[in-house]
């Protein structure tokens, strides 16, 4: 029977046992396989020894007695190997958890993969790469007040994950997306596959950048496509936003701007219509008689024929002697000056063309209002030839408030 203190082992340790015969006077003992320092027993004929007391063993490998043995003296060399507790994971090989895992700190990994997995509460998730295989059908909800939070279902793969808190992922197939923060995507096409687009934003931007400039907004709007495209763009060489089919409103409010006027000496007072801010004009004839009337900015897209109508609304001066006479009337002198590719073209004199085959006389009643429309056509040719353009001219006038009923 052996003396001494044995260990009482349980099937979580893992242990061997090496029997050395000691000849005369050994003391020097080799363990085969070695120990790792501190986990040795050591007995002589049965009886357990005391480290330091009894022996020595601080190399891994090696025994030394304090006092010789004598021969045939039976050496045992207990060696625990490990200690193993049931279904620990192991630091090298992993392994599987089939409950509910709660993690207070930080969650560092190279590498995830799973099916149906929650991570919740988590205080920081930092990731060793940027790059990751994410498979499976995960949620993932990092609960950070500072993070974005990311709820889904993935099928397939995603992977690019990076950042704290950004997720880029390459690819997503499957359930709703819904994301609460800011999102940004970059690419040079984004395609939406959906029966119904709804946008909460009352302003939608369209060709945004960084530096925005009249040459990139050029050809920007909306294309519906259909047997024929329809469009609706802005062109920068007009100025203008183009339709490429008919157009059909309920209802049209135009801008009534006020006409402006400037001398040039002479007698000669110019009365300048920019048609870029409206195309109904007020003017109050109390300063004198206009001799030129100037149609500032007209879009002159060259090759392509087009006209605008303009609109001037006359007020009389209070004794009816302005622009009443065919010398001084409405369109023996007409101005006109092309808008295109974004700037304005060299301007052309012209006279416009009258019903009377003369001019446009005003009312010679004080304070009268005549309406006086003009029709300026481009045809499309050389945008500085005078040629290029023609002005028509008609009036209706006399208008004074009436007197049946007062």
């Amino acid at each position: 029977m052996a003396i001494g203190n044995l260990p009482s082992l349980t099937g979580n340790v893992a242990s061997k046992t090496i029997s050395v015969t000691a000849t005369a006077s050994q003391t020097l003992f080799t363990v085969t396989g070695g120990y790792r320092i501190n986990q040795l027993s050591v007995y002589r004929n049965g009886t357990r020894l005391v480290d330091s007391l009894d022996y020595t063993a601080r190399d891994g490998s090696s025994v030394t007695l304090l006092s010789p043995a004598t021969l045939y003296d039976v050496l045992e060399f207990q060696v625990f190997d490990d200690f193993r507790v049931a279904d620990a994971l192991n630091v090298n090989s992993g392994g599987t958890v089939n409950g509910n895992v709660t993690v207070i700190g930080i969650v560092s990994a190279t590498s995830f993969v799973g099916s149906g997995a929650n991570l919740t509460g988590i205080s920081s998730v930092s990731f060793a790469t940027t790059s990751f295989g994410l498979s499976g059908s995960p949620n993932i909800t990092v609960g950070v007040a500072t993070a974005t939070t990311f709820v889904g279902a993935l099928t397939g793969n995603a992977t690019g994950l990076s950042g704290t808190p950004n997720i880029t992922v390459g690819n997503i197939v499957g359930a709703a997306l819904t994301v609460t923060g800011n999102f940004t995507v970059n690419g040079t096409q984004t395609i939406i596959n959906t029966t119904s687009l709804e946008v909460a934003d009352k302003n939608i931007g369209i060709g945004s950048t960084s530096s925005p400039t009249d040459a990139l907004a050029d050809g920007s709007g909306i294309t519906i496509y259909g047997g024929t495209n329809k469009t609706i763009t802005w062109e920068r060489d007009t100025g203008c936003f183009e339709y490429n089919q008919p157009s059909k409103f309920k209802g049209v409010i135009e801008t009534v701007s006020t006409a402006s006027t400037y001398d040039l000496g002479g007698g000669r007072v110019v009365l300048e219509l920019d048609v870029r801010n409206a195309t109904t004009y007020t003017h109050s004839l109390t300063n004198g008689t206009v001799g030129i009337v100037s149609f500032k900015n007209m879009p002159a897209d060259t090759g392509v024929s087009n006209g605008t109508t303009i609109t001037v609304l006359f007020t009389q001066n209070a004794t009816g002697t302005a622009n009443t006479t065919v010398a001084t009337g409405i369109g023996t002198n007409c101005f006109v000056v092309g808008f295109e590719d974004g700037s304005t073209v060299a301007g052309i004199s012209t006279r416009a063309l009258v019903g009377s085959a003369t001019t446009v006389t005003l009312s010679t009643t004080g304070s009268d209002r005549d309406f006086v429309s003009f029709f300026v056509h481009y045809t499309g040719g050389t945008n500085t030839t005078a040629s290029s353009y023609q002005v028509y001219a008609t009036k209706n006038g006399g208008f004074r408030q009436g007197t049946v009923g007062v």
